[in-house]
């Protein structure tokens, strides 16, 4: 019995050693500067699309002009607190309230930023990325105008 309750303890304190370090490691994380995230989603594409070096460099302007198409409003970035340590100044799980007049921007924005891209990707690579923007996850479960369905992706 006194093993028993000697494991239980040792068990214990181990569990709440690791929980105590993965809070650190998350208050200690910081969110790269807007260039790095710019470069990294640059990279990422010209990776994922096959873009040559003169492709990538275009790309790369392109992702400075509309830096928020791909992340939208209230996704963190500058200004925007931590209170609640998950980077955007909102409780967990709270999502930003737009109004129809903030909707139609990032719609144009997001339709001026497709129009240039496509003006870089070659026919296969627009293709490509045609095909994997029904997969973004930013885009599951969304109706097309914005708002949140039900049930997920089919509902």
């Amino acid at each position: 019995m006194k093993r028993f309750l000697l494991i239980a303890v040792a068990a214990m304190l181990v569990t709440t050693s690791v929980v105590a370090q993965e809070n650190r490691r998350r208050q200690n994380f910081e969110r790269p500067d807007e260039a790095t995230m710019l470069k990294m989603r640059t990279e990422r594409m010209a990776k994922e699309y096959g873009l040559d070096e003169a492709q990538t460099e275009k790309l790369l302007e392109l992702n400075k002009k509309y830096p928020n198409v791909m992340r939208g409003p209230g996704m963190g970035g500058p200004g925007m607190g931590r209170p609640d340590g998950n980077g955007n100044g909102r409780p967990q799980g709270e999502r930003p309230q737009l109004s129809e007049e903030q909707i139609k921007e990032m719609q144009a924005a997001r339709e001026a930023y497709e129009k240039e891209l496509k003006a870089i990707f070659t026919e296969e690579q627009l293709k490509a990325y045609e095909a994997n923007k029904e997969r973004r996850p930013g885009d599951r479960g969304n109706d097309n105008n914005g708002r949140r369905r039900r049930g997920g992706r089919n509902g």
